[in-house]
């Protein structure tokens, strides 16, 4: 009988596969030279496992078994794994509901991702020194699985979208367009050479969000070829989203006339920043002393931001607003620039630019918000750049030998759940406060070395400092 393609693709290197019933079975073989028969002679060594279309391989305990003995677990990363348990748990439900049999492989994929910024490659190991087998009672998981995995559900985008609309709660919503993950992939259609604010041409994709403001956590993410840049996207997305209107929140760049007037006209909202030499920039009234310009002052993580709205037409304003830590800064690194490189930066140029120093210009559409919510509206898009600059490195490493868009789909839906948990450990610290004293960062770098070690047929938790301790009280972490 013939194997069907989407059985076939899961048979492990060195075996065959056999229909017995209605079942497809994996055999471990090997070929030995018959001197009668003067050829290679196939010798059935031991069962595998079988394989489904919706899971794949499915190893056989005694398999399974056989393959532990090679590694015996004594010692399994604990702290990580129970930190994204807790972050991802009100998502599992979906999970399962969506995707089905596939969850646990996502949740270990985006476990993985988060603690470790893991590439393809090294899940084999992180798997093996991970508690997260020995929790989740979870088969073997590794490069081989999680490749298949990616392009499977990069393949059932619609399964994609209904995670997402899952998402949504009541409140408003921030569209953030968009941010740049490069790959010279030769594999990929998607890629292609465009724009960005940092004037890198290379290949690249088109990360669009959506934020939501009422649990500060993306919601929505689409890939876009790297050379489209329109607004027609930015309509297409919301549609797709099933979102009727959000706050689109621009970046660099995009400023001009006629994106101005095409988002009127499809009737967006709008935040965008101006470029501190735009000519509809007024600054007279912040260069008087003593603050007298500025219509007052918010903060803003513990920093006071001044601000001053100018009116820019019957629709629109522009809000600027200004930093003193920010300025100060930004004076010394221009001096430096100065001392270093005098034939291109001057104290005749700085003084001209002096005024702009420590400041923040947004033209938008959305008079009737105070300036502080402008503000943080824009803020949260510097944030999500941010958090997923860390993700990026590994995005690209992988992306770069990616077979398909189907798979690079996939990965880029685990990074949304990576994202998204990060995101959500850092409004945790905010909330309690500590976000000044650590990153997110810092509290899964403590956390990834608490270990559970085996001693007999017990798995025990490893000493955890007083200082760890009182981390996890305050994210509300318990560590069993």
């Amino acid at each position: 009988m013939k194997i069907p393609n989407n059985i076939k693709i899961y048979r492990p290197k060195g075996c065959e596969i056999k229909f017995i019933g209605n079942n497809y079975y994996v055999y471990k073989v090997h070929s030995v030279y018959d001197k009668k028969l003067k050829r290679p002679k196939k010798i059935t060594d031991y069962l595998v496992g079988k394989i489904t279309a919706e899971e794949g391989l499915i190893p056989s305990e005694k398999y399974e078994l056989k393959e532990a003995v090679k590694i015996p677990p004594r010692n399994k990363e604990y702290g990580g794994y129970l930190l994204t348990k807790f972050l991802i748990e009100e998502d599992i439900e979906i999970m399962k509901k969506i995707f089905k049999s596939n969850w646990k492989r996502i949740f270990f994929f985006s476990y993985i991702r988060l603690i470790y910024h893991s590439r393809l490659k090294m899940s084999n190991h992180y798997f093996n020194s991970s508690y997260f087998s020995i929790s989740e009672n979870s088969r073997s998981i590794g490069e081989k699985q999680l490749s298949e995995l990616i392009k499977k559900i990069g393949g059932e985008r619609e399964k994609i979208l209904s995670y997402k609309k899952e998402l949504k709660k009541a409140g408003e919503y921030l569209l953030i367009d968009s941010t740049a993950v490069f790959s010279d992939s030769n594999n990929l259609g998607i890629n292609q050479h465009g724009y960005n604010s940092k004037r890198d041409y290379r290949r690249q994709i088109n990360l669009l969000f959506i934020v939501s403001s009422a649990t500060n956590l993306p919601i929505y993410y689409r890939i876009l070829p790297g050379s489209i840049r329109d607004i027609k996207s930015l309509r297409i997305s919301l549609q797709e989203s099933g979102i009727n209107e959000a706050v689109i929140i621009a970046d660099k760049g995009f400023h001009s006339n006629k994106n101005v007037e095409i988002l009127e006209q499809e009737s967006l909202r709008y935040i965008m920043p101006l470029k501190r030499n735009a000519e509809i920039i007024d600054y007279s009234s912040i260069m008087k002393t003593k603050k007298e310009g500025f219509e007052g002052y918010f903060r803003y993580h513990g920093r006071a931001i001044w601000y001053e709205r100018q009116n820019a037409g019957e629709k629109t304003a522009i809000d600027i607003f200004y930093n003193l830590q920010t300025k100060v800064y930004e004076e010394d690194d221009y001096l430096g620039r100065i001392e270093k490189n005098p034939e291109e930066y001057t104290l005749e140029k700085f003084r001209a630019k002096e005024h702009s120093f420590g400041t923040l210009t947004l033209f938008h559409n959305l008079k009737s918000e105070s300036s502080e919510k402008i503000y943080t509206y824009y803020k949260l898009r510097e944030g999500i750049e941010q958090v997923f600059d860390t993700f990026k490195n590994t995005l690209d490493a992988d992306s770069t030998y990616m077979q398909n868009e189907e798979s690079l789909e996939g990965l880029m839906f685990i990074n949304f759940l990576a994202v998204r948990m990060y995101y959500k450990l850092m409004n945790i610290m905010r909330e309690k406060e500590i976000l000044s004293k650590y990153s997110p960062d810092d509290i899964i770098n403590i956390l990834k070395h608490i270990h559970k070690i085996k001693i007999k047929d017990t798995w025990l938790t490893s000493e955890i400092t007083k200082k760890t301790e009182y981390i996890l009280e305050l994210i509300g972490l318990h560590i069993p």
